[in-house]
């Protein structure tokens, strides 16, 4: 775990861009953050934030990651993130 001993809070989609951007902040202001995400963050350094790889359809997966969590930050997607996934669904990245 994460040196910060705050609350802990789940991001879920804690790899994409405003996951990664709300997990940083939270961990920044000394909460124990986890970023639950099926890809990898883009970064390596170490930001604060304990990373681990599920799918948010996964419940187990889910259950376990949430365990003593006192919040989660849902900002996962499921099947529709990137702009190339959206502009094959609709005229909003057009």
């Amino acid at each position: 775990m994460s040196p910060n001993m705050g609350p802990k809070v789940v991001v879920t989609g804690g790899s994409g861009y405003v996951g990664g951007r709300v997990a940083s902040a939270l961990a920044e202001r000394g909460f124990q953050v986890v970023a639950f995400d099926v890809a990898e963050p883009p970064s390596e350094e170490d930001s604060g934030v304990d990373f681990v790889r599920g799918d948010i359809l996964d419940l187990p997966a889910l259950r376990q990651a949430f365990e003593g969590a006192e919040a989660v930050v849902h900002t996962a997607g499921y099947g529709l993130s990137g702009a190339d996934n959206l502009a094959s669904h609709s005229d909003v990245t057009r």
